[in-house]
């Protein structure tokens, strides 16, 4: 069961703003660092990136991606945009290597 921000963090005020979103995702990141550095590994091994980045320099670039996006509801969807965050900087960094 997933467990709600809400109870990891105090959260006031409009939840759609970005300055909340970045407090939360800020907020996030130390929570699940684990669990997003076990997406990392696992997307590199999917993409087959190799070498290119490394499992915690992608779970920076996912956050700052991340950092000005909506509001998140849970902890879950907060993992998905970042496992489709860490993928897309794979692929495009593939793409850019072979071009």
């Amino acid at each position: 069961m997933a467990r709600t921000i809400e109870r990891e963090i105090a959260i006031e005020g409009d939840l759609g703003a970005p300055v909340e979103t970045q407090r939360m995702a800020a907020a996030l990141i130390p929570l699940m660092y684990q669990d997003l550095r076990r997406i990392a590994r696992r997307e590199r091994l999917r993409v087959s990136a190799g070498a290119t980045l490394q499992t915690t320099a992608l779970v920076h670039e996912a956050y700052l991606k991340l950092e000005h996006a909506a509001a998140f509801n849970d902890d879950e969807h907060f993992i998905r945009p970042c496992a489709l965050a860490m993928h897309r900087i794979l692929v495009n960094q593939a793409r850019d290597c072979y071009t």
